[in-house]
C-alpha cells in the first residue's frame, strides 16, 4: 500500500480537467481498495464511500473532498487550488477510521468542484435520499491565515457566485474598408466601461476574459466576447446585475447594428454554515487544543459546498496553509503539506465528538 504522500504526489502530477477526472478515481480507488470495511458507489463522476459499526445510533456524518483541477495560463491541468490535498486528507481519515472502527461516516470524493456541477449530479442523482447525512462538513486550504490554524465563520461563509458571457455579434471586412463590415469594437470598449460602475456595494464584478477577432491587422473584427464574473452574498444582487448587462447589451447592439446575446453558466451557491454544527466545531477545536481563527469577512470564491446545505446541517471551514503563503490559483502556488496529516487528525476528532453530541 502506498503511503499518503506518494499518493499525493500521484495525484498531483495527474491533475485532470472538471467531469474528467478519470486517472484521480482510480487512484482513490486503488487505495481505498486497501482499507477493510468501506462500500464503494460511483454517483456520476464522483465517488462515495461508506462505514457503517454496529454502533451507529442513527447520526451519520458526511465529510466532501474535491478532486478537480484548474485550467492554468499554460493551457494545462493543474492542482493550484489543493484539491489533490483535500483528496489525500479524506483518504488519510479513512485509514484512520478503518484502523478504528469507531466512526460512521459517507467520504465524499466529488468531482468538477471548478465549474459549480459537481455538487448538483450528486444531489440530482439522490445522494441525499439514499444516504440521509445528518451533518455534512467540508474545508479548504487558505493562505493568509496561520499554518494549520483552522478558519471558522457561522453563516454566510462565502458568496455566491455566477458567471457571464456577453457575446457581439457583427460581421468582418478588409480592414482598408471598415464601412463594409460591422465592428464591435466600440460597443465592446462601452461594454468594458459600464461594467466598471455596474458593482454595486453588495456585489463584485470581475472581467476575465476579452476576445475580439483574430490576432492579426489585416481585417476588421466581426465578433467579440467578454466573459466575467459577479459574486454577492445575496442572489437577488446578482440577478440585478445579470439584468443591468443584459439591458446595456441590447442597447448598444440597436446603436451598432450587432446582434447580441448573454449567457450565465456556473453558478456556486454561496456557503451559509449551520450556527449550532459551525460553534459545536469551535468548542470541539478550542478543547482539543487547535488554534481557531475567525474569518472577519466572507470568502469571495465561488465554491459549490453551499448547494449541500439545503439539504442537511454542516459547516465548511478553512485550514490555514501560512501568513506568507502564495494565493490560490496562482503559478507559485502549491499545497503546504504540512496541512495533510494534521487536517486529517482533526476531521477524526471532529467526528468522533459530533457523533457523540
Amino acid at each position: 500500500m502506498k503511503g499518503i504522500f506518494d499518493v499525493l504526489e500521484e495525484l498531483r502530477i495527474n491533475a485532470e480537467k472538471s467531469g474528467e477526472e478519470v486517472k484521480t478515481r482510480k487512484i482513490i480507488k486503488d487505495y481505498m481498495a486497501n482499507l477493510k470495511d468501506f462500500k464503494e458507489e460511483q454517483i456520476g463522476n464522483s465517488l462515495i464511500y461508506s462505514y457503517s459499526t454496529e454502533k451507529r445510533d442513527g447520526k451519520v456524518i458526511a465529510i466532501r473532498a474535491d478532486f478537480d483541477a484548474v485550467l492554468t495560463d499554460e493551457g494545462v491541468y493543474a492542482h493550484r487550488c489543493g484539491h489533490h490535498g483535500h483528496t489525500a486528507i479524506l483518504l488519510d481519515f479513512a485509514t484512520k477510521v478503518s484502523e478504528s472502527a469507531d466512526k460512521d461516516v459517507i467520504l465524499i470524493f466529488q468531482s468538477a468542484e471548478e465549474t459549480g456541477a459537481g455538487a448538483p449530479e450528486l444531489i440530482n442523482n439522490g445522494f441525499f435520499e439514499k444516504y440521509k447525512p445528518d451533518i455534512i462538513l467540508g474545508c479548504h486550504n487558505f493562505p493568509g491565515y496561520k499554518e494549520n490554524d483552522v478558519i471558522i465563520r457561522a453563516g454566510n461563509f462565502n458568496n455566491s457566485v455566477i458567471g457571464f458571457k456577453c457575446s457581439l455579434n457583427g460581421k468582418p471586412s478588409h480592414a482598408a474598408y471598415p464601412e463594409h463590415g460591422i465592428t464591435p469594437a466600440y460597443a465592446t470598449a462601452k461594454l468594458v466601461n459600464q461594467l466598471e460602475s455596474m458593482g454595486a456595494l453588495d456585489a463584485n464584478i470581475s472581467i476575465t476574459h476579452i476576445k475580439m477577432g483574430e490576432y492579426q491587422y489585416g481585417t476588421s473584427a466581426g465578433n467579440a466576447i467578454i466573459l466575467g464574473t459577479i459574486r454577492s452574498l445575496d442572489d437577488r444582487a446578482i440577478q440585478n446585475i445579470v439584468k443591468q448587462i443584459g439591458d446595456s447589451l441590447d442597447k448598444l447592439g440597436n446603436e451598432y447594428n450587432l446582434e447580441v446575446e448573454i449567457e450565465t453558466s456556473e453558478y456556486f451557491k454561496g456557503i451559509v454554515n449551520s450556527i449550532d454544527v459551525t460553534e459545536k466545531i469551535k468548542q470541539i477545536c478550542i478543547d482539543k487544543g487547535y488554534p481557531v481563527s475567525n474569518m472577519e469577512e466572507p470568502f469571495r470564491a465561488g465554491e459549490d459546498f453551499g448547494f449541500y446545505l439545503d439539504y442537511t446541517k454542516g459547516c465548511y471551514f478553512g485550514i490555514g496553509a501560512g501568513e506568507n503563503y502564495p494565493d490560490l490559483h496562482t503559478k507559485d502556488y502549491y499545497f503546504n503539506i504540512n496541512n495533510l496529516k494534521y487536517t486529517s487528525m482533526l476531521l477524526f476528532d471532529l467526528v468522533g465528538d459530533l457523533l457523540k453530541k
